[in-house]
C-alpha cells in the first residue's frame, strides 16, 4: 500500500527515534563495560559497538540524518568512557572507535550520493521512457499510464473523461517542402499550445 507524504515522514520520525534510543542503549552499555575491569566485557562491548555501527552504515546511509546521530549515540559513549580511564590500552580502544566513527561518516556520505544518483538516473529514465523527446508530451506509454490512472480516479468519483485527438493538415506535405527542423518547431510549437491551454489531470 502506497503512504501519503505525511504517513511516510511519521513513520520516517519513529524509526529515527527509535534507532536514537537503541543506539543509546548500546553506546551505554559500551560505556558502563569500560567503567569496569572486565577486559572480556570490554572486548565484547567494542564487537557490539563496532558491529552494530557497521549495521548502521549499512542500513540506513540512504537516510544520513538518521544515521550519522545514531552512529555518535552508539561510539561516543563508549570512546570517551574508555578514554576517562586514563588507561594506553583502553586510550587505543577509544582511538580506533573514533577513526572508525570517522571513518564510518564518509561511507554514509558516499553511500547516500551513490544512492542519490541512483535514483535521478532511474526517474531520468522513467521520464524519458514515458515523453517524446521533442515536444516534451508522453509517449504512448506514457498516455496509456496516465489514462489508467485517470480512469480509475473517474471510475471511483463517478465523474465523466474525454480524450481529444487532434491531427495537423497537410503536415507531411509542409515538412517535406520545408524541411525537418520547421517541422519540428512547428510540432514543439503546437505542443506548446495545446500545454498552455489544457489543465493537468
Amino acid at each position: 500500500r502506497s503512504f501519503t507524504i505525511a504517513a511516510a515522514e511519521r513513520w520516517e520520525r519513529i524509526y529515527a527515534w527509535s534507532s536514537y534510543v537503541f543506539a543509546s542503549l548500546i553506546g551505554l552499555l559500551g560505556a558502563a563495560t569500560f567503567w569496569a575491569k572486565n577486559p572480556a566485557h570490554q572486548l565484547l562491548a567494542t564487537a557490539l559497538v563496532f558491529g552494530y555501527a557497521a549495521g548502521i552504515v549499512c542500513r540506513i546511509s540512504v537516510r544520513p540524518g538518521i544515521a550519522l546521530p545514531a552512529l555518535m549515540l552508539v561510539a561516543l559513549p563508549t570512546a570517551f568512557s574508555a578514554l576517562a580511564r586514563v588507561d594506553s590500552n583502553l586510550a587505543f580502544y577509544a582511538v580506533i572507535l573514533i577513526a572508525f566513527l570517522l571513518g564510518s561518516f564518509e561511507t554514509v556520505r558516499f553511500i547516500y550520493r551513490q544512492n542519490i544518483e541512483q535514483i535521478s538516473l532511474k526517474h531520468e529514465f522513467s521520464t524519458l521512457a514515458r515523453h517524446d523527446a521533442l515536444t516534451g508530451l508522453a509517449n504512448r506509454l506514457g498516455f496509456q499510464e496516465r489514462l489508467a490512472i485517470i480512469a480509475a480516479r473517474a471510475r471511483a468519483t463517478g465523474c465523466l473523461i474525454a480524450v481529444h485527438s487532434v491531427d495537423l493538415d497537410r503536415f507531411k506535405e509542409g515538412n517535406d517542402a520545408h524541411g525537418h527542423p520547421v517541422g519540428d518547431a512547428l510540432l514543439q510549437a503546437v505542443a506548446s499550445r495545446r500545454s498552455g491551454t489544457l489543465r493537468e489531470c
